[in-house]
């Protein structure tokens, strides 16, 4: 799998925190769909296959993606 992130980090290297910002941003008012679909992004992470037969993942960053604030301050 490859995939290119120009604007956020991709799904499956989101941390909870990250996930959650995203989504609040996005304007998903409603907090337990909201829960739902952080609980579904993290356990896609953690679902995959055993090595070796699970696929290799290439992902090429833009540096942006690494310095832009997602959210607020904690």
């Amino acid at each position: 799998m490859q995939e290119y992130c120009a604007e956020l980090v991709t799904g499956l290297l989101q941390t909870e925190a990250y996930a959650r910002a995203v989504m609040a941003a996005a304007a998903r008012s409603d907090v337990e769909e909201m829960d739902r679909q952080v609980a579904v992004r993290l356990e896609r992470q953690r679902s995959g296959s055993p090595p070796p037969t699970r696929p290799s993942l290439w992902v090429v960053l833009d540096e942006a993606v690494l310095l832009r604030q997602v959210g607020g301050r904690p």
